[in-house]
């Protein structure tokens, strides 16, 4: 894909315009996607990802509009695991929706959208967050929350929120033996109310 044209974001119609993904789907192969305008004060229907870039720096090219776009690998890694394999999926990623040339036109454009992201993730359907892929420290973070709910789950009374100390001491000792596995890890979870 080296050789391809490479893609150049159209400037926006409006302050209130951001662009929205859409994702071809597919089970392998090249990610192939479009961007599309549309106003928010239209309620378009899309999930917003939020993931870290991590400094990486924007090398793996996919498809846009029938023409190469850069992205970092992690939002590569996030689109692949997103797409669905027979139909679109709507998605806005502030990377790609937002234009990242560097041009003088870009930057007047960042400055109209990154004040809209707030708005931005609340009008979303939902918004999917990107931890990378898995490794073993996840796995062991996903099964510590797992735990922690299932102990949480009969102190609840009607309330969303158990305060730690309502836990009977042998289940808050199991739960600090959890965190201090974690701490070799190089983690600290810090909360005041689960």
């Amino acid at each position: 894909m080296s050789d391809s044209i490479m893609y150049k974001h159209r400037p926006l119609g409006s302050a209130r315009s951001i662009r929205i993904i859409s994702l071809h789907g597919a089970s392998t192969g090249e990610l192939y996607l479009d961007l599309e305008e549309s106003s928010l004060d239209s309620s378009p229907l899309y999930e917003a990802l939020s993931y870290t870039w991590d400094g990486q720096t924007p090398d793996q090219p996919i498809k846009c509009g029938g023409k190469r776009l850069d992205i970092t690998r992690n939002c590569m890694e996030a689109l692949l695991r997103l797409r669905y394999p027979s139909q679109q999926r709507s998605l806005w990623i502030d990377s790609i929706c937002i234009d990242q040339s560097g041009t003088e036109v870009s930057k007047e454009e960042k400055k109209q959208q990154i004040p809209l992201m707030g708005e931005i993730y609340g009008r979303c359907a939902r918004v999917l967050i990107w931890l990378g892929q898995e490794t073993e420290a996840s796995t062991r973070s996903i099964r510590y929350l797992r735990d922690v709910s299932d102990h949480l789950q009969p102190f609840k009374s009607g309330s969303k929120h158990t305060p730690v100390h309502e836990i009977p001491l042998t289940d808050k000792e199991r739960l600090w033996k959890r965190r201090a596995d974690f701490q070799g890890q190089h983690y600290d979870l810090y909360f005041s109310r689960l």
